[in-house]
């Protein structure tokens, strides 16, 4: 990620954490990762409600979308476009694993945006970094990201994403993104019951899927599922849709149910654009 741009810390311009704060001795809270293009907010809703319920799922009072709108209306108010980035910690509650309070301190960070997309294709890893299955925390967004940081090191120069297996060898997700394979009109995605982040991206083709006459399928999918694939693509808020060019002895030079979910995905997106307004999101 690039240079940092502007920040607030509970609503007040600072980049100064509390060394005490649980979100770095426990990785405690959870965190969103937004696009801002030409003066929109994407998926501002279903980013909140994530939000939301990843402080419930994990103890911690869900965040006011009101205060978060003024806050992140704050940190935007001078910019047009860039990566936002939220986080709820549990902030500062003394040492040991106990929590003395289940308010948390909300983050904002803004950076500059991401660089061009690859509609032409990218190479997948696969890593031998494992995800580890915990039901509990399965399908969250939250702040313990130590296998991911693992798994980006093993990343070859040419490859731009890895692909992540389970404990029992099971497909679960990429690195940052969570990833779809296409056999004919069949689009599946692996079910996330024990890890993987259950991405905002990921639901939107989900939904919008049956409208290109396509039928879905979370299951559990192993990499010979992957392999006997017509398309594969990976898919997160930043990077929108990548299809994979290449996975191991596996190629595909043409992408077209891919293409249609990347124009159909797009227009979704613009549906749910959400505007800053002279210190408002309307």
């Amino acid at each position: 990620m690039s240079a940092l741009i502007a920040s607030l810390i509970n609503g007040q311009a600072s980049d100064t954490l509390s060394v005490l704060d649980r979100a770095l001795h426990y990785g405690d809270g959870v965190f969103e990762t937004l696009e801002y293009t030409d003066g929109q907010i994407i998926f501002w809703t279903r980013h909140v409600q994530r939000l939301q319920h990843g402080c419930a799922r994990i103890g911690l009072d869900p965040p006011d979308p009101a205060h978060l709108q003024r806050d992140v209306t704050q940190l935007l108010h001078t910019h047009q476009q860039g990566v936002i980035k939220i986080l709820i910690t549990a902030g500062v509650g003394g040492r040991g694993y106990q929590r003395s309070h289940t308010h948390g301190q909300c983050i904002m960070l803004l950076f500059p945006s991401m660089p061009p997309t690859h509609p032409q294709g990218i190479r997948l890893h696969t890593c031998e970094t494992r995800l580890g299955r915990n039901t509990s925390l399965a399908g969250i967004k939250h702040l313990n990201r130590l296998e991911q940081v693992m798994a980006k090191r093993e990343l070859p120069q040419d490859c731009h994403e890895g692909l992540m297996l389970d404990e029992q060898g099971n497909v679960i997700e990429g690195i940052m993104s969570n990833i779809f394979c296409l056999q004919g009109p069949l689009l599946r995605t692996p079910k996330l019951k024990h890890c993987g982040v259950s991405g905002i991206i990921r639901n939107a083709i989900l939904a919008l899927a049956p409208s290109l006459h396509l039928t879905t399928k979370e299951a559990v999918l192993k990499p010979s599922d992957l392999l006997a694939s017509d398309e594969i693509f990976v898919c997160n808020s930043l990077i929108h849709i990548w299809p994979v060019r290449q996975w191991g002895h596996w190629h595909c030079q043409h992408h077209p149910i891919t293409e249609q979910l990347t124009r159909a995905l797009k227009q979704m997106m613009t549906q749910h654009a959400m505007t800053l307004h002279k210190g408002s999101i309307c």
